[in-house]
């Protein structure tokens, strides 16, 4: 993706992965992207909360796994720098839905809570 000191690496990648997450092909290659802005803006998700709380609950409940790495890390004060993740997750097939998944024990998911 084009390079921008001031864009949110995380906003862009929220605004582009449903799009990419349903963009699987027949032959069922996977998505790898690099994204580069501010790892660490003022008032925009960070690196950590894509890390420990986004991305781990989209497996948890959907079974959406995506490999990440942050290459370099970045804010949106002070230098003029730009950050770098990566990416790599497997697209949903043609034809298919996110499906929710169930707790650990069958349990299922409702309102945010899982039930058993």
């Amino acid at each position: 993706m084009p390079e921008s000191h001031g864009a949110s690496a995380l906003l862009i990648f929220q605004a582009v992965f449903p799009y990419l997450l349903f963009s699987g092909n027949e032959k069922g290659d996977p998505i790898e992207l690099e994204i580069h802005g501010s790892t660490n803006p003022s008032f925009s998700p960070s690196y950590e909360y894509l890390d420990q709380v986004l991305l781990p609950t989209l497996q948890e409940r959907f079974g959406v796994a995506v490999e990440r790495r942050l290459k370099k890390r970045a804010w949106t004060i002070g230098p003029l720098t730009n950050g770098t993740i990566w990416l790599k997750f497997q697209p949903i097939p043609p034809g298919q839905t996110l499906k929710l998944h169930f707790g650990p024990a069958g349990d299922e998911w409702v309102n945010g809570k899982c039930h058993g």
